[in-house]
């Protein structure tokens, strides 16, 4: 049996426009594969390759509920910042409340491709 390319219930479909579809569904797909240990394994390897510095700005694009931003606010420490962007405002405003008191945490609501930052602000980019 073949699947069906048009489907628009597709996951990839649905994370194309978080806030168009159903984002409960969405946040829960990416609740579950971040507490997988195989994902966690690597998230932890793709972080330790952006070598965060203490004192550093970094920006996690595309973050989704802002489970790495929180991992990379931990490695930045107070003195540093961790920026996530993301296109969906429910998953922005999900990731914030889920950071509330977190100092060294910053969520923006933007387009990737129209990124809110100056040239080289940023120390360390995930996408």
């Amino acid at each position: 049996m073949k699947a069906d390319p048009n489907r628009e219930a597709s996951l990839a479909r649905g994370f194309r426009d978080v806030d168009a579809g159903a984002v409960d569904k969405l946040a829960r797909c990416l609740t579950y594969l971040d507490a997988l240990p195989v994902f966690r394994q690597y998230k932890s390897k793709m972080l330790e390759m952006m070598r965060p510095q203490r004192g550093s700005v970094t920006g996690d694009l595309g973050c989704g509920l802002g489970f790495d931003v929180r991992r990379l606010a931990a490695l930045v420490g107070p003195e540093g910042r961790a920026i996530g962007v993301d296109a969906s405002l429910a998953l922005i405003e999900s990731a914030r409340s889920g950071s509330e008191g977190l100092p060294a945490v910053e969520f923006i609501q933007a387009d990737i491709q129209h990124l809110p930052f100056a040239t080289a602000s940023l120390n360390s980019i995930k996408v």
